[in-house]
């Protein structure tokens, strides 16, 4: 809308920049009011964006009203401040992909972590069996129950693809 639309709505430059800078805020007050994203952190990209959007809005607008040499802003520095605003807002993007990636992986790990598992008994030393016991009396609830269940290494193959021991 605002880079396909918003030109259309005016012949002069600078209406057309403040109507941007009024339809980009209303978004970024709709954004923080309605939260539309269920990660919390997309929320925040899509307001940042909106204040990135709003920022360009008012260059625009004071480039086209000649504002600038007022408040001793060259086109140069404003022109920079545009760069690293944009700039921050990708750093911010690739974070918190990074931080959802991880967040993924460790996931993945606590899952596979507490999977039905096959342990070859027969090169286990003598004292396995008690210290995998005592080991798991330490971490598991009362509420949750360990089976042993031995069986033919096939079965243990389908009891391990189907996740559960058969009643």
């Amino acid at each position: 809308m605002f880079t396909g639309v918003l030109p259309l709505l005016s012949k002069e430059s600078a209406i057309v920049g403040y109507i941007g800078c009024f339809l980009s805020l209303g978004s970024v007050v709709y954004l923080r009011e309605i939260l539309p994203f269920r990660e919390p952190f997309t929320n925040n990209i899509a307001i940042v964006a909106n204040y990135v959007i709003l920022s360009v809005f008012i260059a625009a607008s004071m480039i086209e009203t000649e504002t600038l040499s007022e408040i001793y802003v060259s086109d140069f520095g404003l022109g920079c401040f545009l760069v690293a605003v944009n700039i921050l807002l990708l750093l911010m993007i690739l974070y918190g992909g990074l931080l959802r990636y991880f967040e993924k992986i460790r996931n993945v790990k606590e899952k596979t972590k507490n999977r039905i598992h096959i342990e070859w008994g027969v090169t286990l030393s003598k004292t396995k069996f008690d210290r995998t016991l005592s080991a798991l009396t330490k971490r598991i609830p009362t509420s949750h129950l360990v089976v042993y269940y031995y069986t033919s290494l096939s079965e243990a193959e389908a009891i391990v693809q189907h996740n559960g021991v058969p009643a």
